[in-house]
């Protein structure tokens, strides 16, 4: 993806500071950055806007971070996530896997790593959208040689 036609982020956590301090890291990196405080606000905004990566907090009041992950691999399969969590645990990371996050960074987190997170979900869309539009090419071809005549009225 070029520079201006970076994918939307979200940003899920309960804690604001966290939320605000990613928020700013990543928008200096030239992100267009949205926040939610937990699973439930974030599922609207996921459905509100094109979110193409997603950074959730895993312990969340109302509705943690692998209860949202299920509930948005129903409808959106696409988006590329990355769990973090202050409070690690084995189980939590292989559920997060078999969810399809793409990502399990424990807190705290360093901002390099957090950008290299995102940069490696953006790769992985733009690859995405790169095999699908090699698809529609391939099905948009010509017409064979012998189909070139008009049909008969």
């Amino acid at each position: 993806m070029s520079e201006g036609n970076k994918p939307h982020v979200l940003l899920i956590d309960d804690e604001q500071v966290v939320r605000e301090l990613l928020q700013k890291f990543l928008e200096r990196n030239g992100y267009a950055v949205f926040t939610a405080c937990d699973g439930v606000d974030a599922l609207q905004v996921v459905k509100a806007r094109n979110i193409g990566i997603i950074i959730s907090d895993i312990v969340m009041p109302r509705m943690d971070g692998l209860e949202f992950l299920k509930h948005l691999r129903k409808f959106n399969k696409q988006a590329q996530v990355i769990m973090i969590t202050g409070q690690p645990s084995l189980g939590g990371c292989v559920e997060s896997i078999v969810e399809a996050s793409c990502e399990y960074l424990i807190k705290p987190i360093e901002r390099e790593d957090i950008l290299r997170c995102v940069q490696n979900a953006e790769k992985q869309l733009e690859n995405r959208s790169n095999k699908l539009q090699d698809y529609l090419n391939e099905a948009d071809c010509p017409p064979s040689e012998e189909n070139t005549e008009d049909p008969p009225v």
